[in-house]
């Protein structure tokens, strides 16, 4: 028997490998498992016998064999012609897994294992439909869907991520909603710095220096200022052609800005006078930073240069 997972998550591959590896145990024992998990540090010879092999008194027999089909890095293009070969004659007794969570698709092996599979998985997270599916299916009745939305959000769609996170949360909570999401769980920098710039724009300056302590207790400040000033530098561009009166379409060719488009048609209350004294006062304290002509020059003094800044231009 021939079985194919191939997903696009590392995590749900691992996860189902090793539901299949408990079942198996509990029926059989471990000493009928071979567990294949780097198959280029193996002789060809040796991974064949296994795949050939039946186990003595024709018990079944679970061979694993990980990153199979490779991903085009990893790939021992001899090896795989010669598994080709020999898929026709593999015993009815040996239950065979290949998994990989980056398979070449495009390559002869890849195709004719799919043929001969017996079972074939392919699943994919690389959209939030499949992602939310899934994760649903998982935990049907311990999480809302605002609280799957709200989690993913956070954690940009990393399924590994979210999984550890919520496994953590139902140790304390029966239900997770949104509301605990928001109380528990950090957003990962990327989520944190558009929510930081939605309320930069909004002139809220309350929310900005408490984000900015949590983001800064959990993330590198000198990272985070570098993301916050390639993120507000398109807001501040978009400011200055609506001042010069340049049409939205023209903005967004201009810019380049195509899947960010929607920013052009954003509104906020910081006007752009104020968003760009505060963009440059910005890129001034990392001149002042080269020139050592802040006080200590060191990441505290650079944290509290940074709310000086917020509080100067956003009071």
């Amino acid at each position: 028997m021939i079985n194919v997972f191939i997903w696009d998550n590392d995590f749900l591959i691992k996860e189902k490998v090793f539901s299949w590896k408990k079942l198996f145990l509990e029926k059989y024992g471990d000493m009928n498992i071979v567990h294949i998990k780097n198959p280029v540090d193996y002789e060809i010879s040796d991974i064949l016998w296994n795949l050939l092999t039946p186990w003595f008194m024709l018990e079944k027999k679970l061979i694993i064999i990980d990153d199979i089909p490779a991903n085009p890095k990893n790939k021992n293009p001899l090896l795989e012609e010669e598994i080709t070969k020999i898929l026709d004659k593999i015993p009815e007794t040996n239950i065979i897994i290949f998994n990989s969570s980056s398979a070449d698709k495009r390559t002869k092996f890849y195709k004719n294992l799919l043929k001969k599979a017996d079972k074939l998985e392919n699943f994919s997270t690389s959209s939030e439909f499949d992602l939310i599916k899934n994760l649903e299916k998982k935990y049907s009745s311990k999480i809302s869907r605002n609280g799957l939305n709200e989690i993913i959000k956070f954690k940009w769609k990393n399924y590994s991520k979210i999984i550890l996170e919520l496994e953590k949360l139902f140790i304390t909570y029966n239900f997770v909603d949104e509301k605990i999401i928001r109380e528990h769980i950090i957003p990962e920098l990327e989520e944190s710095i558009f929510t930081f710039i939605d309320n930069v724009l909004w002139n809220n300056l309350v929310l900005v220096l408490k984000n900015f302590r949590i983001i800064i207790w959990n993330t590198n400040v000198y990272q985070f200022y570098n993301w916050l000033l390639a993120n507000l530098r398109n807001t501040v561009y978009i400011g200055k052609f609506k001042k010069l009166k340049i049409s939205q379409v023209e903005i967004v060719n201009k810019l380049k800005l195509w899947n960010k488009a929607f920013l052009v048609w954003k509104n906020y209350a910081l006007n752009y006078e104020k968003l760009e004294k505060l963009y440059f006062d910005l890129i001034d304290l990392d001149k002042k930073m080269k020139s050592w002509k802040l006080i200590w020059s060191s990441e505290k003094e650079f944290v509290f240069s940074m709310e000086k800044v917020f509080i100067e231009n956003l009071k």
